[in-house]
């Protein structure tokens, strides 16, 4: 939790059989002190260009979506690929695949 009082949990929607093996393995055990890193823009929106990128798996509808059943067959395996979503894409032209996060959530916020 930072001084904001928010909080981010990475393992909120994984499977808890992997969240433990990350957790052995992978995370260290204190817990994250401090600020979340935030930096207001210098310049208003409609001014910037910049640049998302996102672990969500989120793709246009007319792309091959992400390959989700070898992760099922290979839990710490993922697909690292990546697609390009186009200035001016609505919500509706996008999909949300990922096996690990809720994509309600990320639909939701879409619409």
């Amino acid at each position: 939790m930072d001084s904001s009082g928010k909080t981010v949990d990475g393992f909120r929607f994984l499977p808890p059989s992997l969240g433990a093996w990350i957790r052995r393995f992978h995370i260290p055990e204190e817990e994250f002190k401090g600020d979340i890193p935030w930096t207001p823009m210098a310049v208003p929106l409609n001014r910037t260009t910049l640049a998302l990128v996102t672990t969500a798996g989120i793709s246009l509808n007319s792309d091959p979506p992400f390959d989700m059943e070898r992760e099922k067959r290979e839990p710490t395996w993922g697909d690292r690929s990546f697609r390009m979503i186009p200035r001016g894409t609505g919500a509706g032209d996008v999909s949300v695949n990922h096996l690990h996060i809720n994509t309600g959530y990320i639909r939701r916020d879409g619409s």
